[in-house]
């Protein structure tokens, strides 16, 4: 049994022993004689005691489950993301996978969580053997633990293509609008539009997950508001929308002209 499961076999015990209780005091008030008086008194008594246990035990797993801290695992999809409110969002999914969590940041607190990462990677790397250079430079290496970038499913570029020769795998990358704005400023004028649009503009790009059967990294670009990503795997395009952060209901689309579909959103 789950802890939701428990706490609501532990909230529907407290409801049922209240509503008996209510029913025994009421009997006790409407019995004529000492004797049945008496006898009713006590079990109504007996009742208000169950309601007392039962309140009791649910507070306390409560309480316990609330202290208890949430362990989860990152969203293999999308395990970090920027948002408009100018918020860093983490994201993860409880262990039994009934809950998903999310922990935001200002820009401040998530480059002193980054730095902190960072830093205990770098520790924990060195006694496996250096099997971040790969994917970070400056990391040391171990010949026994990097692992090889040359087969074709390794490097398939994002039409599921062989690379070509001095093609590496790349880590993660992200690109704001701010900066992308910048570079277009910088090789001349550009329509207001285009500027607003892009302002607004987040690009992230994450590694191919190999064992998962990717066959590309997985692009995510958030706009209005919203996450599209998309990658390709092994036997399809796989292509997610996040709206969690909307109000939309219902999204409408639409696959090579063919219609359009909605579908909703809860």
């Amino acid at each position: 049994m789950t802890t939701v499961e428990r706490l609501l076999a532990l909230a529907t015990a407290y409801a049922h022993a209240a509503v008996h209780a209510d029913r025994q005091r009421r009997t006790a008030l409407t019995v004529e004689g000492l004797t049945e008086q008496a006898v009713a008194l006590t079990d109504a008594q007996h009742a208000d005691d169950a309601v007392d246990r039962a309140r009791a035990t649910l507070r306390a797993d409560l309480r316990h489950a609330l202290e208890r801290p949430v362990r989860a695992t990152p969203d293999a999809d999308l395990p970090v993301c920027t948002w408009h409110n100018g918020k860093v969002e983490v994201r993860a999914i409880t262990d039994d996978g009934s809950r998903a969590v999310r922990v935001r940041y200002s820009a401040a607190q998530a480059t002193a969580a980054g730095t902190a990462l960072i830093a205990c990677a770098a520790i924990t790397d060195q006694h496996l053997g250096g099997t971040l250079s790969t994917i970070l430079g400056a990391f040391p290496s171990n010949p026994a633990t990097v692992p090889a970038t040359d087969t074709p499913e390794r490097n398939a570029d994002m039409n599921g293509h062989p690379p070509h020769e001095g093609d590496v795998e790349a880590s993660q990358v992200f690109l704001d609008g701010r900066r992308l704005s910048a570079a277009l400023h910088a090789a001349g004028p550009i329509e207001p539009a285009l500027i607003e649009a892009v302002n607004h503009l987040n690009l992230r790009i994450y590694p191919r997950d190999h064992q998962a059967g990717d066959r590309s990294a997985y692009v995510v670009l958030d706009l209005h508001g919203v996450s599209i990503g998309v990658k390709r795997r092994t036997g399809d395009l796989y292509l997610h929308a996040d709206t969690s952060e909307t109000s939309d209901q219902r999204i409408a689309f639409e696959i090579n002209g063919g219609g359009e579909t909605d579908h909703p959103t809860h």
